[in-house]
């Protein structure tokens, strides 16, 4: 028999980032600027909170594994 062992290993990661962006159309933008807006674009898009600013809840778990180890006798070679 061998002998018998575990191994705990914490780990922590960061939540998924929040992201949040509105996208708005020729259409909805037209009417406050009192002109159309310039270039090819019909859908205008901005980020309604910077990237990397806000995050989910952290993420915490434990790797636990369990080892036994083995030890095995040499085989005896036979000379014949």
């Amino acid at each position: 028999m061998g002998a018998a062992s575990e191994r705990r290993v914490p780990e922590h990661f960061p939540g998924r980032e929040i992201q949040a962006v509105y996208a708005a159309t020729n259409a909805v933008i037209a009417p406050s600027l009192g002109r159309k807006p310039r270039g090819l674009v019909d859908l205008q898009t901005w980020a309604l909170v910077d990237p990397g600013t806000m995050f989910g809840d952290r993420i915490n778990q434990v790797d636990l594994r369990f080892l036994e180890e083995r030890h095995h006798r040499p085989r005896q070679r036979s000379c014949g």
